[in-house]
Formats: structure tokens, C-alpha cells, sequence
């Protein structure tokens, strides 16, 4: 199974990583790592060079894929294929699904209501609403 798992180094996200590692180690299946990083911008002075940006912000994106795929079985760290987003995380899976063509999505839900109780997030609906494969969404225990 082709498994498209979108991350972002949230609790959601890594038991989003986790379950997608038990089910592709079972049929030897491919992992593909989305991940759509903040855009960072620094106010006040004195600011940074554009490229000290950039190289934070590349240094964010390269912890949280390793992360993700520390939490994969040892034999699917290898293979899996990471893919770096420029747009919101909401257009941006949907975008990479589309040219990867995965068998199934897995993302993390984070989103709560006013009580404090679970319910899908921003994200996360969009892309089960917007998806032409089946959407898993995992929320950490």
C-alpha cells in the first residue's frame, strides 16, 4: 500500500506516522512524508539576513521529517520519500496526493471545541471533504 502521511510534529502527527508504519510494514508498502513548513518572518530589529531565515527554516523541516521517520519500522526509514510543501498544509496534501497517488492519506487531527473535546480540524476536514482516496486521522491517546 502507497500511503501519503502529512506531518507536522504535533502528538497527532506521530500516531498518524505510527499506524501508517504498522500498516505499510505488513504489505511492504511505500511511505510518502508531506510536510508543509511555517512560512518565518522575524519583527523588530535587528533582523536576520534572508538566509539565516532560510536556514532555519530548512533546519525546522529537516527535524521534523527525521522525526516522522524515527517513528517508522527500521526497514521502511529508507525507502520513504519526503515532500516539502509551498502551500497552506489543506491545498498542499491534496496537491501531492494528486501527483503521487497514494492509496490513502493518514493525518493527525489536533482540533478541539470550545469544551475541550476532540473534533476534526481545519485541516483535517478539508482533506477528508477533498480527497479521492480514503483519508485516515489519527489523534494521539
Amino acid at each position: 500500500m502507497k500511503v501519503l502521511c502529512a506531518v507536522d510534529g504535533s502528538p497527532s502527527s506521530d500516531a498518524a506516522v505510527r499506524l501508517v508504519g504498522q500498516l505499510a510494514a505488513h504489505d511492504g508498502g511505500a511511505v510518502i512524508l508531506y510536510y508543509s513548513p511555517p512560512h518565518v518572518s522575524v519583527r523588530g530589529a535587528p533582523t536576520p539576513t534572508r538566509s539565516v531565515i532560510d536556514e532555519t527554516r530548512q533546519v525546522l523541516v529537516d527535524r521534523v521529517l527525521d522525526r516522522a521517520r524515527s517513528l517508522l519500522p527500521e526497514h521502511l526509514r529508507s525507502s520513504c520519500v519526503d515532500v516539502i510543501g509551498h502551500q497552506k498544509p489543506r491545498l498542499g496534501i491534496l496537491a501531492a496526493a494528486k501527483i503521487h497517488r497514494p492509496e490513502l492519506i493518514a493525518v493527525g487531527a489536533r482540533g478541539v471545541n470550545l469544551l475541550g473535546l476532540s473534533r476534526l480540524g481545519s485541516v483535517s476536514r478539508a482533506v477528508v471533504h477533498s480527497s479521492e482516496v480514503p483519508v485516515l486521522v489519527a489523534r494521539e491517546r
